[in-house]
């Protein structure tokens, strides 16, 4: 029976994911946040931290659309993220989760008409939340 040992740094990396679930966010969003909280944490061992939860399948990655910026998100145990798309507001990093129905509608649609196929656990479609279109 294989042994899990949890570091400093994975608990503090898995702490931060849990409290922004519903938030997408950068290695350097947590390296931020062990600075806020007085702990000396390697940025390497933040990276290597999030790459093991992404494998692991408690994070989803995504890469920025922008740049070569990448993203993470906390995977709920109530909610199926490698089977739906999601949508990340650019200005605030808010998720939306959309729902099964729209996504199927959205596959079925790229397939008859592009015979493309859409990995649903690495898409995430970027725009403007409505809080920030309000306040734009």
């Amino acid at each position: 029976m294989q042994r899990h040992y949890h570091s400093k740094g994975s608990y503090l990396v898995e702490n931060y994911a849990r409290e922004h679930q519903e938030s997408a966010f950068s290695a350097k969003q947590v390296m931020d946040y062990a600075k806020e909280q007085n702990v000396n944490i390697n940025t390497a061992t933040i990276y290597r931290n999030l790459e093991k939860m992404a494998s692991e399948g408690m994070l989803l990655k995504t890469k920025g659309q922008e740049s070569d910026s990448v993203f993470y998100q906390f995977v709920s145990e109530h909610i199926d993220c490698h089977n739906h798309l999601h949508a990340r507001c650019r200005n605030c990093g808010k998720i939306l989760h959309l729902e099964h129905d729209t996504c199927e509608i959205f596959f079925e649609h790229m397939m008859k008409k592009y015979n493309f196929t859409i990995q649903a656990d690495m898409t995430t479609i970027c725009g403007l939340c409505e809080d920030c279109r309000k306040g734009a």
